[in-house]
């Protein structure tokens, strides 16, 4: 979906309102790609960074531009503190606690957003739990202190538990009917086994972990994952910085710090699973939806940034990637086809998805492998012209995601605190993929990518899709769901 947004956006840099009816073809696409755009530069505002005794890191914005304060954050550790026997935990948690608190209640908590116009969310991701918040600057000191007594003040044994609870059970069960999330459900299972990369997309580990869950177990939970010393948190708005510095250690000088160990096991893929395909049978589908894939370098890999460029190339998702090239634009099987790749801090994913016709999927299948081929024997190299577009593309693309100051510290904030990086590091990389050559997207990709080891999770009615693997000779394992 971010994709998706990414491509309207640039889209809507060179297309006028008048024109908002315009069919977007593949000669429209080529057209924008050979616009030439300047190489752009993201200005990092001034901030102050400070850490209270506590441990917690914070940096501060002053943006007098609109009377409003807006906050960021991360708290280090994030889905992989969980274990198998509590697997989607995380989530559970971060819901339970922005609905009360041990001083209020969920009625008394939405009051209290509603009386002073407060935002203020929580989120999990793989490595690290985020927040984000909001409010006019005239009541900032009551944006903190909701932060303040939702980080420190969790209330796990209160009346609205059971219903969260169910809540769950309910939204488990419907995530069970949609194709998207059974697809990624096994091919998370068998990529990452008992990892906890793979908890959040396995709904039956998590409907069966979830009766573990307790109020005490929660608190278990947020005592191992949530702690001043592992937060960082940026604020920007219309405020004084050291009449703001004085608020912050007010408010949250009294969190005590624990000692949380972050998680160090790393991702991989059994071997035993390269070169799988594995088909879920689903008797109503109309449609093959393909999940194909790897296990791939941590997000401290020196070369990440050539790599994600040189992947655009094969699979961005645009017209001009070849994999939309040939399954859409030649073949016309597909609407969307791609290939992203995911670096976290304990592993990462290269992952090629797309949806056809059953009748196509050998074909398409083979020709996601055969593609990559291409790039990789250098039967057909990546190209100058190819690079040229995809380097353009992020060059027209970056700036409209660092528009507000907010977003920049937020960038500036995982580079540094999450990713240990240079608070530079957006124009570091700006300057890196503006000095490549096609010869350096070609080394990358062929360092990196191996089509026998994709692992292959195929969603649809497999009396229309096992033969066409057998009679290739490729064995498939069927998943009765």
């Amino acid at each position: 979906m971010k994709r998706l947004i990414m491509l309207w956006l640039a889209l809507a840099l060179f297309i006028p309102s008048a024109l908002a009816g315009v069919e977007f073809s593949p000669q429209l696409f080529e057209e924008l790609a050979r616009s030439v755009n300047k190489v752009p530069e993201i200005e990092i505002p001034a901030y102050e960074r400070f850490v209270l005794d506590n441990g917690l890191v914070v940096y501060l914005v002053e943006d007098h531009s609109l009377p409003l304060i807006e906050v960021t954050g991360f708290i280090k550790g994030g889905r992989a503190h969980e274990t198998k026997d509590v697997a989607g935990i995380s989530s559970f948690l971060t819901d339970m606690m922005t609905t009360g608190t041990q001083n209020r209640s969920e009625e008394a908590l939405d009051k209290y957003k509603e009386l002073y116009g407060l935002s203020f969310s929580m989120g999990v991701k793989r490595d690290y739990f985020t927040l984000r918040g909001s409010a006019l600057i005239q009541d900032k000191g009551h944006l903190l202190e909701l932060m303040a007594d939702v980080l420190m003040n969790p209330k796990f044994d209160a009346p609205y538990y059971q219903r969260k609870l169910m809540e769950l059970y309910q939204g488990l069960s419907m995530a069970r009917t949609q194709d998207p999330a059974l697809v990624d459900m096994i091919f998370y299972r068998h990529l990452y086994g008992d990892h906890p990369y793979s908890f959040d997309a396995d709904i039956d580990l998590i409907t069966a972990a979830a009766q573990n869950y307790t109020p005490a177990r929660l608190m278990k939970y947020y005592k191992e994952a949530v702690a001043p010393n592992m937060t960082i948190m940026a604020f920007a708005g219309d405020f004084s910085a050291k009449a703001m510095k004085k608020e912050i250690e007010k408010a949250f000088g009294t969190w005590e710090k624990a000692p949380v160990t972050l998680p160090h096991q790393k991702s991989m893929a059994p071997r035993d699973e390269y070169g799988k395909v594995y088909i879920i049978n689903k008797p109503d589908a109309t449609q093959a939806k393909f999940k194909m894939g790897f296990d791939l370098f941590t997000h401290d890999y020196p070369e990440d940034t050539e790599f994600r460029v040189a992947n655009m190339v094969y699979g961005s998702g645009s017209f001009e990637c070849r994999l939309m090239d040939t399954l859409r634009v030649q073949k016309g099987y597909a609407y969307d086809a791609r290939s992203t790749y995911n670096a976290n801090k304990l592993g990462g994913e290269y992952v090629v998805t797309t949806e056809v016709k059953p009748e196509s999927a050998l074909d398409t299948y083979q020709t996601i492998i055969g593609e990559m081929d291409k790039i990789l024997d250098r039967a057909e190299p990546i190209t100058k012209d190819e690079l040229f577009k995809t380097v353009n593309f992020f060059n027209a693309l970056l700036p409209k995601f660092y528009v507000e100051k907010i977003d920049v510290i937020e960038s500036v904030v995982l580079s540094v605190e999450i990713w240990g990086e240079s608070a530079n590091k957006v124009n570091e990389n700006i300057k890196r993929y503006n000095n490549m050559t096609a010869e350096t997207a070609q080394r990358i990709f062929e360092k990196n990518l191996d089509p026998d080891r994709f692992l292959t999770v195929i969603l649809g009615q497999k009396e229309k899709l096992v033969p066409q693997f057998e009679e290739a000779g490729i064995p498939v394992e069927v998943i009765e769901m």
